[in-house]
């Protein structure tokens, strides 16, 4: 459909957020299972830095890199190879504190470093619970108990939070992200400097009986000059974060 805007939405209005901005949120999310978020509250030099690290890091030879592969608890390195290129990444899921001990983490990642990562986290983490306060007081208890009833092998809703993920919030230096719209086109994400771009996880669709809407979505390398690299950065919000 012709004049699609993709929702992008300025929370920099004060702390009431939540109160103001969270109907244009909860519409987003059902509407198109993505937005972008500006005056989000996370200091750019704060994710200027973790970007800074994690090239730093990847300039390091892959024999160092592979000493701490990732971990049941999502902590590591992680490297995979396919027929358009290569992705590589370091990962650091687990809970509160993990990353400050360091365990599993090569020791290019100092105390300092540690340090900032673990900042990063407790920014992105306390800015997706607020997010799920304003989808869960925005979203109908009959609409959550029948999806609650209706869930496979009668789990509930945190179990599948574990493994199918709430929402991501996401970074990026190159874009190249596409989404599919309400009206089924492929339409390229904007990329706005310093926003955070947040999706819907399959998890939060179906805690939400399909309320909230868990959008295809893709990348592509089409406007990427081949010299040059695709730098992004992603925090999952799941129940074990």
């Amino acid at each position: 459909m012709a004049g699609e805007v993709f929702p992008i939405i300025d929370l920099s209005q004060g702390n009431n957020w939540p109160d103001t901005k969270g109907p244009e949120i909860v519409e987003a999310c059902k509407k198109w299972g993505f937005m972008i978020l500006t005056g989000h509250g996370i200091p750019k030099h704060i994710i200027d830095s973790m970007f800074e690290m994690h090239q730093d890091f990847c300039m390091l030879p892959e024999e160092k890199k592979l000493e701490c592969v990732i971990d049941e608890r999502q902590i590591g390195y992680d490297l995979k190879r396919s027929k358009i290129g290569m992705n590589e990444c370091m990962v650091f899921g687990g809970v509160k504190g993990d990353i400050v001990q360091g365990d599993n983490i090569h020791p290019w990642w100092d105390a300092e470093k540690r340090a900032k990562v673990e900042e990063f986290k407790e920014m992105a983490h306390n800015l997706g619970l607020e997010l799920l306060k304003v989808t869960r007081k925005r979203t109908s208890d009959a609409t959550l108990s029948k999806a609650g009833r209706e869930a496979q092998g009668g789990f509930s809703a945190p179990l599948f939070a574990y493994r199918l993920g709430l929402f991501d919030l996401r970074v990026a230096s190159f874009w190249g992200l596409e989404v599919e719209t309400p009206s089924k086109r492929w339409l390229e994400v904007p990329l706005i400097p310093d926003s955070i771009v947040v999706n819907v996880g399959d998890a939060m669709s179906l805690w939400s009986g399909q309320a909230l809407k868990s959008t295809l979505h893709k990348i592509s390398f089409d406007n990427l000059p081949i010299d040059q690299t695709r730098w992004s950065m992603a925090y999952f919000v799941n129940a074990n974060t």
